[in-house]
């Protein structure tokens, strides 16, 4: 079996065929504990912040294994607001979704107020 000069496996031309799948497999298991375990989530979704000023992003198609990293746009025709993933409330970004909170220049929360927030997550599959 041959060697990537960063330490992949690879079957090798003069190896019988009997042996390629077991050449394959040693490939994947290298490639699984250098993190190709990892996956991302783009999405965009209308959401309604709370009587507090937060709202709860849920993932589309099922959570992360771990806490994922967010960062989100915001879509917002009432003048300039802030969007923060909100660890105060909920945890912040969670496995299953991130608490999103939207705040004004002077700090005020933007309460019960209609969003569309485009986001980017990524984290363990």
């Amino acid at each position: 079996m041959g060697q990537t000069a960063g330490g992949l496996p690879y079957p090798e031309p003069t190896m019988p065929v009997r042996d390629g799948a077991a050449a394959i497999k040693a490939l994947a298991d290298a490639l699984q504990t250098r993190g190709a375990g990892a996956r991302w989530v783009v999405d965009k979704q209308n959401v309604t912040t709370g009587s507090t000023g937060y709202a709860v992003v849920t993932y589309p198609g099922g959570p992360f294994n771990g806490n994922p990293i967010v960062a989100g746009l915001i879509e917002w025709t009432y003048g300039n607001v802030l969007v923060s993933v909100d660890a105060a409330q909920g945890g912040g970004a969670l496995s299953t979704a991130f608490y999103m909170r939207l705040v004004r220049p002077d700090g005020s929360y933007v309460m019960n107020a209609p969003v569309l927030i485009s986001y980017i997550a990524v984290g363990n599959a």
